[in-house]
C-alpha cells in the first residue's frame, strides 16, 4: 500500500456486509481506507459486522473503531459524527455508503411505504451524516465527503424509488448546505464533496478553490473516469460490481 492517507481520519457510514460469499463496497472501502493509513470509523446498524470489519483492519496493523449507526435516525447520526470526533478529534472523509431497495418497484406498483423506506435510507441518510460532519470540517478548514451514486439514476429502470433516491443523491452535493461551504460566517473552506455512479458513469467533482471570493468559489467540472484522487473510493478499492450495503 502506498500510505496515500497516512494521519488522516474517516468515517464509512454503511461499514458492514450483508450475508454473502461476496464484500460489498461499504467493507471493501473501509479496508482500503486502513491499509491506506487512515484511522476509521466503520458505522453500521449491524454494529457486529461493522466490529468484523474493524477487526479485519486492526489484525493488519490499521487503527479501527465500531459504532452502531441508523442513518434515518438524526440522533442516531449527530451521535455518531460526536463520537467519532471524541475518539479522531477531527473527520477528513465521510464516506455515505448506504443504500437500499428492497420493495421497489414500478411507478404503478410501488408502495408508499417502500417509497419513504428507500428514500430514508439512500436521500435522508446522506442528508443527516453531511449535516453533523459539516460543521467540524468547516472548522478545520478541510474535509472530502463521499456518496455513492448509481447508474440508475440515468438509466430507464422499473425501480422507481431507487432511480429516483439516486438522482437525488446525484444532484445534493452541487446544490444543497455543501455548495455553501465557502458562506459560513464569510469564510473560505477547502472542502471537497464527490459521488461515485459505481464506476459506470463520470463523476461529478464539486471544489472549493482556496483564494477566490464566496460567489466564485465552486467549481463544477466532468471528471473522466480515469482520473482518481486520494479519498476517491474507486481509486482506493479493487473494482467490485457488488452494490452498497444497507
Amino acid at each position: 500500500m502506498t500510505g496515500r492517507l497516512e494521519g488522516k481520519t474517516a468515517i464509512v457510514v454503511g461499514a458492514g456486509q450483508t450475508p454473502g460469499a461476496t464484500i460489498g463496497n461499504g467493507r471493501s472501502t473501509t479496508v482500503r481506507f486502513g491499509r491506506e493509513g487512515a484511522r476509521v470509523i466503520c458505522a453500521d446498524h449491524r454494529v457486529d459486522s461493522a466490529g468484523e470489519t474493524a477487526d479485519s483492519i486492526r489484525r493488519a496493523g490499521g487503527d479501527a473503531f465500531a459504532i452502531e449507526a441508523e442513518v434515518t435516525d438524526e440522533h442516531s447520526m449527530a451521535d455518531l459524527i460526536a463520537a467519532s470526533l471524541r475518539r479522531l478529534d477531527r473527520i477528513d472523509i465521510l464516506h455515505n455508503n448506504v443504500g437500499i431497495g428492497t420493495g421497489d418497484a414500478g411507478a404503478t406498483s410501488i408502495t408508499g411505504e417502500a417509497w419513504d423506506r428507500i428514500m430514508d435510507v439512500n436521500l435522508k441518510g446522506v442528508v443527516l451524516a453531511g449535516k453533523h460532519a459539516l460543521p467540524s470540517m468547516r472548522e478545520a478548514g478541510s474535509g472530502v465527503i463521499l456518496d455513492v451514486s448509481s447508474i440508475a439514476a440515468a438509466c430507464s429502470v422499473d425501480i422507481v424509488a431507487y432511480k429516483s433516491s439516486k438522482a437525488a443523491v446525484d444532484a445534493y452535493p452541487g446544490t444543497g448546505d455543501r455548495k455553501r461551504l465557502a458562506r459560513h460566517s464569510g469564510q473560505q473552506h477547502h472542502a471537497r464533496a464527490h459521488q461515485d455512479a459505481d464506476g459506470h458513469r463520470d463523476l461529478r467533482r464539486c471544489r472549493l478553490r482556496p483564494g477566490r471570493s464566496p460567489r466564485g468559489a465552486l467549481h463544477h467540472r466532468r471528471v473522466p473516469r480515469r482520473r482518481r484522487w486520494p479519498g476517491h473510493p474507486r481509486g482506493l478499492t479493487h473494482v467490485s460490481r457488488t452494490p452498497e450495503r444497507a
